[in-house]
């Protein structure tokens, strides 16, 4: 693993002045850490963090036998943030931490709290995770789940996972994350068909439900519930943003008495689960929103620097996309100059830019093909990776598109002489 210094010292400021090296601590894969020193590794391609792939994604990578958690190099004074796993860590409520790196008879938690989840039924299968940066995942089909120990009573919770939904529920009704039985105070996280989710806190009247189909099905998605007593607020938060906000009433403490992930156990398991599931934290707070958006970023690999609108984008949509997409010519009848034209997109039916959603949003998906028929630009030489990574980023980080440079279209002029386009006047 490699970290970066938390002191100032030589190596640092060889690194600041030095723009390609870095200052690191070095561990052994599984070890406990071991300092190494702070050295100054040049930024060759074998160590190199932070790199963009031809579609524009960040990617991350290492020498054999060494993890990256929080690496700042300094490229042109560009510094990398910290990975995933070691920010979850580091919150001070953190319960439990299940990675999901490996199937064995039981599940590590490396929250340093020792609360292992056991398998239940058959185990799971070990599949891709999230993203090749955070490792492998766990596979739920044929009745397997995860039995997570009581870890005891508190007035806030927060449960977080990562989740790719596989097959609708076969019962209608599945265990995302659920206490086992009826008892006061239990917490439950259900998944209702076709995708629609409820929040359940026994003894509390109303149990809240999102929209039907809130989890897609074969993708994965960032889920994070939260309950606070003291404000009563339960919600419910995908990919990083707010979904779903209630207040509980009367509002209780939680009692995270003995659960499952992926079932339901009421004398016997029912509700199964079938899903990929991926870093599953549980925390004794209700997470701040920032907390959820920086976890969603940091897992996906977005830019925790803000892209800005006037000095970047605008200009590349400028030189690569207006002469076919600007006020002169909309081919498709897409138009990029005007914010509300883009965000609705053309004659395909899907917004150019989904905000906080660059892989649903149609202006990357053409910008990123491999066919060169539907490629955008058409002609010239396609975006450069690092363009692409610039517009991904913009788009992830909610597309912020500032009202002074939003534009407007301007209607065209009624010209027909037919009376419905006629305005309404007192007969005579």
């Amino acid at each position: 693993m490699a970290t970066i210094m938390s002191h100032a010292g030589p190596d640092e400021k060889r690194a600041r002045e030095f723009p390609g090296w870095m200052v690191v601590e070095a561990l052994d894969r599984g070890d406990t850490p071991r300092l190494f020193g702070a050295v100054g590794l040049p930024c060759a391609p074998a160590v190199r963090q932070d790199t963009v792939s031809d579609t524009g994604h960040r990617e991350t990578t290492m020498p054999p036998g060494f993890r990256l958690l929080a690496v700042s190099c300094l490229f042109g004074g560009t510094a990398v943030a910290a990975e995933y796993g070691d920010v979850v860590r580091q919150t001070p409520q953190l319960l439990a931490y299940y990675r999901c790196e490996a199937v064995g008879d039981v599940v590590g938690d490396e929250s340093g709290r020792n609360h292992p989840a056991t398998w239940a039924g058959p185990k799971g299968e070990s599949v891709e995770g999230v993203t090749s940066a955070l490792g492998r995942a766990l596979r739920l089909v044929g009745g397997a789940h995860l039995r997570v120990p009581a870890l005891g009573q508190y007035d806030a919770v927060t449960v977080e996972m990562w989740l790719r939904l596989r097959k609708p529920p076969a019962e209608g009704i599945a265990g995302l994350y659920a206490a086992d039985r009826w008892q006061p105070g239990g917490f439950h996280y259900n998944l209702f068909a076709p995708g629609q989710i409820e929040l359940a806190v026994n003894g509390i009247g109303r149990f809240p439900r999102t929209d039907p189909e809130a989890v897609p099905l074969d993708r994965w998605t960032h889920l994070v519930t939260t309950y606070d007593r003291e404000s009563g607020e339960h919600r419910l938060y995908r990919d990083g943003r707010l979904l779903l906000d209630e207040i509980a009433a009367p509002a209780l403490p939680l009692k995270l008495i003995e659960a499952s992930i992926g079932a339901w156990i009421n004398d016997k398991p029912t509700r199964p689960l079938e899903a990929d599931v991926d870093e599953i934290a549980i925390y004794a707070a209700a997470l701040t929103p920032g907390q959820i958006r920086q976890h969603y970023q940091l897992a996906r690999g977005i830019s925790a620097t803000p892209v800005d609108f006037a000095a970047t984008i605008r200009p590349l949509l400028a030189e690569r996309c207006l002469g076919c997409h600007g006020p002169e010519k909309q081919e498709s009848e897409l138009r990029l100059d005007v914010r509300d034209s883009a965000l609705r997109g053309g004659e395909s039916g899907e917004p150019a830019i989904a905000p906080f959603a660059a892989d649903q949003s149609h202006l990357l998906q053409l910008v990123t093909s491999s066919d060169r028929e539907s490629r955008m630009p058409p002609e010239g030489e396609p975006l450069t990776p690092p363009q692409i990574a610039l517009l991904r980023d913009w788009i992830d980080q909610g597309a912020v598109w500032p009202n002074e440079f939003a534009g407007h279209l301007v209607e065209e002029p009624v010209t027909t002489s037919h009376w419905s386009f006629q305005p309404i006047g007192r007969p005579t």
